[in-house]
């Protein structure tokens, strides 16, 4: 399974500057985010939280009652979810990939479960139902 790792805003702080964090100052892709404590990012440091986040999100969508409707409280709650049943969400909602893009900048064309993407990226829109705004 894959997750993007590329181009992620990141907390970047200096442990030993102080003040360097200021929430005030929106960051900017195109500048230097030195001193405002952020920085853009890529890499398993970065994809792992990914995961971890829909992981998050996927055992919250069973303890809330959204399945299987997909609307907040409407199912039973499930308080037990096993770390089988949330890596099947993931899996049975990813995505195929067109290509990938080698260190030369390349794209190569990719097939389904192949070396390159597995079981494809991680897409929760694909793996959990939601109706309406409630989410």
């Amino acid at each position: 399974i894959i997750v993007p790792g590329f181009s992620i805003l990141s907390g970047g702080a200096l442990p030993e500057e102080i003040g360097e964090c200021d929430p005030e100052v929106e960051p900017n892709r195109d500048t230097d985010l030195d001193g405002y404590g952020l920085k853009f990012t890529q890499g398993t440091s970065m994809s792992a939280p990914v995961v971890a986040g829909a992981a998050a999100l996927i055992r919250q969508y069973f303890e809330e009652g959204y399945f299987p409707s997909g609307v907040k409280g409407a199912g039973q709650s499930i308080t037990d979810t096993s770390a089988a049943l949330i890596k099947a969400v993931l899996l049975n909602g990813a995505q195929n990939l067109l290509g990938v893009e080698d260190d030369g900048g390349e794209v190569l064309p990719v097939t389904e479960y192949d070396t390159n993407q597995g079981f494809g990226r991680i897409n929760l829109m694909n793996s959990l139902p939601l109706t309406g705004n409630d989410i």
